[in-house]
Protein backbone atom coordinates (compact mmCIF):
# COMPACT_ATOMS: atom_id res chain seq x y z
CA UNK A 1 0.00 0.00 0.00
CA UNK A 2 2.68 2.84 0.85
CA UNK A 3 6.51 3.07 1.62
CA UNK A 4 8.01 3.42 5.10
CA UNK A 5 9.18 6.42 5.87
CA UNK A 6 10.36 7.24 9.12
CA UNK A 7 8.26 4.71 10.49
CA UNK A 8 5.02 6.02 8.72
CA UNK A 9 3.23 4.41 6.20
CA UNK A 10 1.49 6.78 3.30
CA UNK A 11 0.03 5.97 -0.32
CA UNK A 12 2.78 6.89 -2.80
CA UNK A 13 4.18 8.35 -6.06
CA UNK A 14 2.01 6.09 -8.22
CA UNK A 15 -0.80 7.48 -6.81
CA UNK A 16 0.17 11.00 -7.54
CA UNK A 17 -2.39 13.22 -8.17
CA UNK A 18 -2.58 16.86 -9.95
CA UNK A 19 -4.69 19.87 -9.07
CA UNK A 20 -4.06 23.60 -11.14
CA UNK A 21 -4.87 26.85 -9.24
CA UNK A 22 -5.34 30.64 -10.76
CA UNK A 23 -4.23 32.87 -8.65
CA UNK A 24 -4.51 37.06 -8.36
CA UNK A 25 -1.35 39.03 -7.27
CA UNK A 26 2.39 38.31 -7.96
CA UNK A 27 3.97 34.57 -7.33
CA UNK A 28 6.29 35.51 -4.93
CA UNK A 29 2.71 36.85 -2.90
CA UNK A 30 1.25 33.56 -3.59
CA UNK A 31 4.61 31.53 -2.45
CA UNK A 32 5.05 33.75 0.79
CA UNK A 33 0.73 33.08 1.77
CA UNK A 34 2.17 29.08 1.30
CA UNK A 35 5.22 29.50 3.74
CA UNK A 36 3.23 31.26 5.92
CA UNK A 37 0.24 28.66 5.81
CA UNK A 38 2.97 25.50 5.94
CA UNK A 39 4.49 26.85 9.38
CA UNK A 40 1.56 27.71 10.65
CA UNK A 41 0.67 23.83 10.66
CA UNK A 42 3.91 22.69 11.08
CA UNK A 43 4.66 21.44 7.57
CA UNK A 44 8.38 22.12 5.84
CA UNK A 45 8.25 24.08 2.90
CA UNK A 46 11.28 24.63 0.50
CA UNK A 47 11.11 26.47 -2.80
CA UNK A 48 10.63 29.74 -4.49
CA UNK A 49 8.18 31.89 -7.31
CA UNK A 50 8.95 28.72 -9.70
CA UNK A 51 8.81 25.65 -8.17
CA UNK A 52 9.04 24.17 -4.68
CA UNK A 53 7.88 20.87 -2.09
CA UNK A 54 6.10 20.78 0.85
CA UNK A 55 5.94 17.59 3.39
CA UNK A 56 4.61 17.18 6.45
CA UNK A 57 2.45 14.91 8.48
CA UNK A 58 2.73 11.91 6.21
CA UNK A 59 1.97 14.15 3.05
CA UNK A 60 4.42 15.26 0.76
CA UNK A 61 3.68 17.75 -2.48
CA UNK A 62 5.15 19.94 -4.99
CA UNK A 63 4.25 22.74 -6.90
CA UNK A 64 5.16 24.69 -10.45
CA UNK A 65 4.29 28.04 -11.10
CA UNK A 66 3.61 29.69 -14.60
CA UNK A 67 1.66 33.10 -15.27
CA UNK A 68 -1.01 32.75 -12.98
CA UNK A 69 -1.26 29.31 -12.86
CA UNK A 70 -0.09 27.11 -9.65
CA UNK A 71 -0.08 23.08 -10.68
CA UNK A 72 0.07 21.05 -7.09
CA UNK A 73 1.02 17.76 -7.26
CA UNK A 74 0.25 15.59 -4.31
CA UNK A 75 2.65 12.36 -4.51
CA UNK A 76 1.87 11.18 -0.82
CA UNK A 77 -0.98 11.43 1.52
CA UNK A 78 -1.23 9.53 5.07
CA UNK A 79 -2.99 5.91 4.50
CA UNK A 80 -6.16 7.14 6.66
CA UNK A 81 -6.58 10.59 4.37
CA UNK A 82 -8.77 9.75 1.09
CA UNK A 83 -7.95 11.39 -2.17
CA UNK A 84 -11.39 13.10 -2.05
CA UNK A 85 -10.08 14.85 1.48
CA UNK A 86 -6.99 16.39 0.00
CA UNK A 87 -9.00 17.39 -3.39
CA UNK A 88 -11.50 19.17 -0.86
CA UNK A 89 -8.74 20.81 1.41
CA UNK A 90 -7.18 21.93 -1.25
CA UNK A 91 -10.02 23.29 -2.37
CA UNK A 92 -10.66 25.60 0.69
CA UNK A 93 -7.57 26.32 1.53
CA UNK A 94 -7.05 27.78 -2.04
CA UNK A 95 -9.03 31.01 -1.39
CA UNK A 96 -6.33 32.27 1.30
CA UNK A 97 -3.56 31.75 -0.99
CA UNK A 98 -5.28 34.33 -3.37
CA UNK A 99 -6.30 31.37 -5.71
CA UNK A 100 -9.29 29.61 -7.16
CA UNK A 101 -9.05 25.94 -8.10
CA UNK A 102 -9.20 25.60 -12.70
CA UNK A 103 -8.76 21.65 -12.95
Amino acid sequence: MGSLENGYRGKDLEMARSYSFRFNGSATDLTSRIKREAEANHVKCAGDEKSGVVEGMGAKASYEISGDVIDVTVHRIPFIVSWGTVESELTKIAPGWGAERIK
